[in-house]
């Protein structure tokens, strides 16, 4: 066990639970342990949980249940990522925590978040900026009439006038023989030839859409029988509308699903009783702002610290255990526990 991981741990539970008490917010140091140990191992992924939980409703769905339902959208290329430890461990302690009587939910994690002395502000920020980026192009695809899809390639000159594509409203398996000929009769095909064969033939054999969708190519070159000029320009148009699926109309977001959180505080609202001097406040000069000096801050972390008890591999905290299963291949840092793990100079916690 590395010393200086678990020295971060105890100092971070103390204030962490002091604050929580300030606030009367309920909490045991079984379940804080749990909370204040993934922040330090794993903050990327926590701050990323933290963020999806966003858009859960149901207040009482684990932190591991949490996981499991988004881990595939976890973005696995992120340089934040690396902040973590082995990903691995990270779900072995999920599971080891799981099988406690104890669970540590989304409506916890909510509650306490805003108390948190190791979780990192600056690297949240970043996850969130992040979250929007990909959100508006989601936004931008959903305002597109065309969805995600564009036609690129040979296929963005099949039409002479491109505005062509905004009447396909409706994916290639849904098309009616007539939403059929009227693209084909727009191809760069002599009018002769498209009136007196090509359209023809395509209604002879029922070349609807479901039939494009499915059929065989080449199959349905020998069938049509047409020069290959007129073929290579049919063949290009099918094989992007197979590919195109127009993209559903999303409900407007509302904001109402979650129920409201009476008893959550936000950050802002701790802030004035750590520091007077943040840049993050915007006070008015007319109120005062209680501050907390260091010598303070230390009282409270040693008053805490009696209930915290260190016995060999074992943190016990009052008359309850929970076995310490960190990783130890590489050094913690030996600093304090409100430093910023994703690169911002400033304190978490600020200083007088």
């Amino acid at each position: 066990m590395n010393p200086r991981t678990v020295r971060r741990i105890v100092n971070s539970m103390a204030l962490t639970g002091r604050l929580l008490r300030t606030f009367e917010i309920e909490f045991s140091w079984g379940l804080l342990y749990y909370w204040i140990a993934l922040i330090e191992q794993w903050p990327y992924r926590m701050c990323w949980l933290l963020e999806k939980s966003q858009d859960i409703a149901d207040d009482q769905i684990t932190i591991g249940e949490l996981y499991h339902m988004v881990k595939g959208q976890l973005p696995g290329k992120n340089i934040l990522i690396e902040l973590d430890r082995n990903p691995r461990e990270f779900e072995q302690f999920l599971r080891k925590m799981s099988s406690k009587a104890e669970q540590l939910t989304v409506g916890q994690m909510r509650q306490w978040v805003a108390c948190t002395s190791n979780l990192d502000p600056y690297l949240r920020k970043l996850i969130k900026d992040q979250k929007k980026e990909v959100e508006g192009i989601v936004e931008n695809d959903e305002a597109d009439p065309l969805g995600a899809f564009q036609p690129i390639g040979a296929a963005e000159y099949l039409f002479d006038d491109p505005t062509i594509w905004n009447i396909v409203t409706k994916p290639l398996v849904k098309m009616q023989i007539e939403d059929v000929l009227s693209l084909i009769g727009r191809l760069n095909i002599p009018q002769q030839r498209l009136k007196e064969e090509i359209l023809p033939m395509f209604v002879m054999l029922n070349l609807n859409g479901l039939v494009l969708q499915s059929c065989d190519l080449g199959e349905l070159q020998r069938q049509l029988n047409i020069p290959l000029g007129d073929w290579t320009l049919i063949r290009l148009l099918i094989e992007t509308l197979r590919k195109w699926k127009p993209q559903p109309i999303q409900p407007q977001r509302s904001f109402s699903l979650r129920p409201s959180r009476a008893n959550s505080i936000s950050r802002p609202a701790i802030i004035p009783m750590i520091t007077g001097d943040s840049p993050m406040l915007n006070s008015s000069p007319n109120i005062e702002v209680p501050t907390m000096s260091a010598k303070k801050m230390n009282r409270i972390v040693e008053e805490d610290i009696n209930l915290i008890h260190l016995d060999g591999e074992t943190l016990g905290v009052n008359g309850h255990s929970s076995n310490i299963d960190l990783e130890n291949q590489r050094e913690s840092e030996d600093t304090d526990s409100a430093k910023s793990v994703a690169g911002s100079r400033e304190s978490l916690l600020g200083s007088d």
